[in-house]
């Protein structure tokens, strides 16, 4: 049987008429359910994974990915960092890269000057070609913004053999009112085209006044993994440090946790959300209800050392009486 990727170029091709034209609604593929279960799909391959649990995988080809977060709060830095290590094929965060994937950053957004400045802290150096830098603020010609065809194809024709395509930001870049339904319907339709070439697009956006990203829902409805950083306004500092959350996780979320993430004198570090780590402690004192503060933390080392898992220890009764009363 063919593969089903062959097929269906076949059936476009023949829908597609003499002139070249979309295959109309009668052309439309269907399967047969015993047809479409002997279909040989290509796997998605995971290109970046759990530390603590690689069967889960966070960014895959084929994937539309999102980063938001308000203005400021470090969502740059964050996926520059990110590119860089799918670029060597090096952990970062809670995450280890699978292998070498090649990228290609597009920036609508900074200097070049600030962004050299950046690549350099955050990345450093790459082999040639698996880290490719798009900066808007370098270009000499009258560049089309994303909400046009010619903005998309131009963007296609320097793909390359790109694995990895990061998008900074959609409202730079895209220069569309993102509460318009129609114009996100034309940039998902690309993005959705994007990942049927087996693309791993993650596009960075703005969080409106609400804490939610800005502009139309339909932005959500395609995507695969949606990430949302935001700072606690209550807690001052002089670095990034944000709350990591996955805002939409649409594969199995086993090892999922919400993480503070921080960037502080060049280095990257993360920690789990105290009232995450009470929820592991519990649901693995209930299945070792005499393990030792020692043993817990040489299981679960993202607890901490013993020491802070002592700690914990005596919070996790206030913790479980809060969330029967529905106060967590």
């Amino acid at each position: 049987m063919k593969r089903a990727e062959e097929l269906l170029k076949e059936q476009a091709a023949e829908a597609a008429g003499k002139n070249g034209q979309p295959a109309s609604a009668s052309n439309l593929i269907v399967f047969d359910l015993p047809e479409f279960h002997a279909q040989n799909f290509p796997a998605r391959e995971p290109l970046v994974v759990l530390s603590r649990n690689a069967k889960t995988a966070v960014f895959t080809t084929g994937s539309i990915n999102q980063i938001f977060a308000w203005r400021g709060v470090g969502k740059t830095m964050m996926a520059l960092a990110l590119g860089g290590a799918m670029a060597k094929g090096e952990p970062f965060l809670c995450w280890n890269a699978s292998r070498r994937a090649k990228v290609l950053y597009v920036d609508g957004e900074m200097p070049c000057a600030q962004l050299q400045e950046r690549t350099r802290a955050l990345i450093g150096e790459t082999e040639p070609e698996f880290f490719r830098i798009l900066p808007f603020a370098s270009q000499t010609g009258d560049i089309q913004p994303l909400c046009t065809a010619a903005g998309r194809k131009a963007i296609e024709n320097v793909l390359g053999d790109c694995e990895v395509l990061f998008l900074d930001s959609i409202s730079t870049l895209g220069q569309f009112a993102t509460n318009d339904e129609e114009e996100w319907l034309h940039f998902l339709r690309w993005l959705n085209d994007l990942r049927r070439r087996g693309l791993c697009v993650v596009f960075l956006h703005h969080a409106g006044k609400s804490g939610m990203q800005r502009g139309h829902s339909r932005s959500e409805d395609m995507l695969d993994v949606s990430i949302k950083l935001t700072r606690d306004e209550n807690e001052e500092a002089d670095w990034l440090k944000a709350s990591m959350e996955y805002d939409k996780f649409r594969a199995s979320r086993s090892g999922i946790r919400s993480l503070v993430v921080e960037y502080k004198e060049g280095q990257w570090y993360h920690k789990l959300k105290d009232a995450d780590k009470l929820k592991l402690l519990e649901e693995y004192t209930c299945l070792h209800p005499t393990a030792s503060a020692r043993t817990i933390a040489n299981d679960l080392p993202e607890l901490g050392s013993h020491v802070t898992v002592g700690k914990l220890l005596k919070k996790l009764p206030r913790y479980q009486e809060d969330r029967e009363r529905g106060a967590i």
